[in-house]
Parts: structure tokens; C-alpha cells; sequence
């Protein structure tokens, strides 16, 4: 078999970016005659087995079984016939993550990142009713895909590497092994109060608290506790300080979206949205019930728009978006 060639299948292409679980390829299916994306678990992973190994195969397993356009969907997975890694095949996606175009652009107008996370709501929304908690949601696992020779935008949320099932009745997947008291996952800016603490019992509202900081970082371009550098003092922020009102640091945001930020930002977890369903229901009269995304909204924040204080009227070049 050529070495390049995963189960006969496959054919390995570029690099299109590596982590702390392996790397993505980009591919051609061979039998379907498609593009697709190839995600290999690193050898150094392969060869420890146990929980890497685990982690890697459920993530496949929870992403392939969720049907919505918001989550990038998983096509194939199995085992490499020739060193028996893992592998998933995902579908291609064209774009960049929001992570990049925050580095990019810098802060967004509201009403572009109200949109993005407005459909991260969608996809968070429907892995929450399949019983699945992300527990990673950060900039750089918000995608947006862009289909060629179409502007449109699409935010796909990736990643499932540490999500948690939770099945009937409350119990959880035994076969996570990922939740045992003091251990801490994900990304800690990121963070919920309850997940900096490491305790076993957070719930769905885990992610909509790490949606709201990804909100506020949209917004204003920088998380709430950006300038604490040490570990440790930044979980004791999380733990004991509330994040500073994003109109303290991004004035420009009218108070109907900082109210939004706010209600996702609460440190008690009964206060926060109830669900993602509840926060979108909350954005879409801000947006006319409107979602779509276009590229050319893709833009840095103008000096008028820093400088708009008020709900209103946020008006772009040849585009006008009702606030209230």
C-alpha cells in the first residue's frame, strides 16, 4: 500500500494543521471521488493507547451523530489497517477560524459577532439535546466555512476531543473517564467557575458561559481576564471575580448586547441562559431574526462604530442593521 494512502482510501495531501491530539491532512477520497479533511492521531498518542486513543474515537463518534450544518461533520472513521491508529474523515472546509480572524481584524463590529455566535447557538444547541456537553468552546473551534464561489459564511463548531455525554437520567458515559474530581479540561480562559474548580457536576451551561467570553472577545478583542498572565491568579479570577462589564473595555457596545454577554457571564450557573436556544432567542430580535453571514461583513471595526455609544442605528457602508 503507498504509505500515503490511509486503508487504500485515502490519499494523504498537505498538512493542514496539527495539535495537541495529532494532525489534519487534507485528502482525496478515492472511492467517492471528494476532497476531504483526515485526522490522524499523533504516533506519540497511538503508541500510549488508553485514554488518547479513547478520547479520539469518541470524539468521531459524537460529532458523526449530530445532523446539523453548524457542526463540521464527521464521514467516515476506523482504524489504520497498516499501524492501527484511529483516523476520522471530516468534510472539507474552506475559511479560517474565529480565533484567526480576531488576530486578524481585531475587535468586530456587534452586529458580525452577534451573528457568528447566534449560529454557534444553532449547533450548540442540537449537541445539547444529543445529550453532549462541548466543554471547549473557544475562538479557534468556531469555524467560518465558506463554500466556493459563494460569499455566504457558515459557523461550524469543531472539536468534540473532550466533550462529555451525558446519558438518560443523568448518568454519565462511563467510557469518558474525563471528569474525575481535580482534573481540569479545556481552555482556561475560556472557562466556567465551575469547570476552573474541577468539579464533576457542571451541566450544558458550562458552554454557554464559554460562549459568552468567546461574545466578549469578539466584541472587544480581548477576554475578560487577558491581562492575568499566571495560572494560577487567573483561575482564582474565575473562581472569586466576575468579568469586567464588556462595555468597560469595548464602549462602543450598545447595552442590549452587553446585557446579552452579561446574562451568559454569570458566575451562578441557575442566573445564565438556560440553554442555547434561550440565548439565541434572546439575540435574534437584535438581529430581525436574521443570521446570515456574509464575507463582505468581514471587516475591522470602523472609528464610527467605536465611537457609537448608544442603541440605534449601526450603519455600515451600504448596509444598515436595526438594533432595536
Amino acid at each position: 500500500m503507498d504509505a500515503r494512502t490511509l486503508n487504500g482510501r485515502y490519499l494523504l495531501g498537505s498538512l493542514l494543521g496539527e495539535g495537541g491530539m495529532g494532525a489534519v491532512y487534507e485528502a482525496e477520497d478515492l472511492a467517492e471521488k471528494r476532497r476531504v479533511a483526515v485526522k490522524l492521531i499523533s504516533p506519540e498518542r497511538a503508541e500510549r493507547g488508553g485514554s488518547a486513543i479513547g478520547r479520539f474515537e469518541r470524539e468521531a463518534r459524537i460529532a458523526g451523530g449530530i445532523d446539523t450544518d453548524h457542526i463540521a461533520r464527521v464521514l467516515d472513521s476506523g482504524k489504520d489497517a497498516e499501524t492501527g491508529a484511529p483516523f476520522m474523515v471530516i468534510e472539507l472546509l474552506r475559511g479560517e477560524d474565529l480565533g484567526r480572524l480576531l488576530d486578524r481584524l481585531g475587535p468586530l463590529p456587534p452586529v458580525v459577532a452577534l451573528r457568528i455566535v447566534a449560529q454557534t447557538c444553532v449547533g450548540l444547541q442540537r449537541a445539547h439535546e444529543a445529550g453532549v456537553m462541548h466543554r471547549d468552546i473557544k475562538p479557534a473551534n468556531l469555524f467560518l466555512a465558506r463554500r466556493e464561489g459563494d460569499t455566504t459564511i457558515t459557523v461550524k463548531l469543531l472539536d468534540f476531543g473532550i466533550a462529555k455525554i451525558k446519558r438518560p437520567h443523568g448518568s454519565e458515559d462511563p467510557s469518558t473517564g474525563l471528569t474525575q474530581t481535580g482534573t481540569m479540561l479545556g481552555t482556561p480562559r475560556y472557562m466556567s467557575p465551575e469547570q476552573a474548580r474541577g468539579r464533576r457536576e457542571i451541566d450544558h451551561r458550562t458552554d454557554i458561559w464559554s460562549l459568552g467570553i468567546v461574545l466578549y472577545c469578539a466584541l472587544a478583542g480581548r477576554t475578560p481576564h487577558e491581562h492575568i498572565e499566571a495560572f494560577v491568579e487567573l483561575i482564582a479570577a474565575l473562581v472569586q471575580e466576575p468579568a469586567p462589564p464588556v462595555q468597560d473595555v469595548a464602549p462602543w457596545v450598545p447595552p442590549e448586547i452587553s446585557s446579552i454577554v452579561h446574562t451568559a457571564l454569570q458566575h451562578e450557573r441557575e442566573r445564565r441562559y438556560a440553554s442555547a436556544a434561550a440565548m439565541l432567542e434572546a439575540i435574534l430580535p437584535l438581529l430581525n431574526g436574521d443570521l446570515a453571514l456574509d464575507e463582505s461583513m468581514l471587516v475591522p471595526l470602523t472609528e464610527a462604530e467605536r465611537m457609537a455609544t448608544t442603541t440605534g442605528m449601526i450603519a455600515r457602508a451600504g448596509n444598515t442593521t436595526t438594533l432595536t
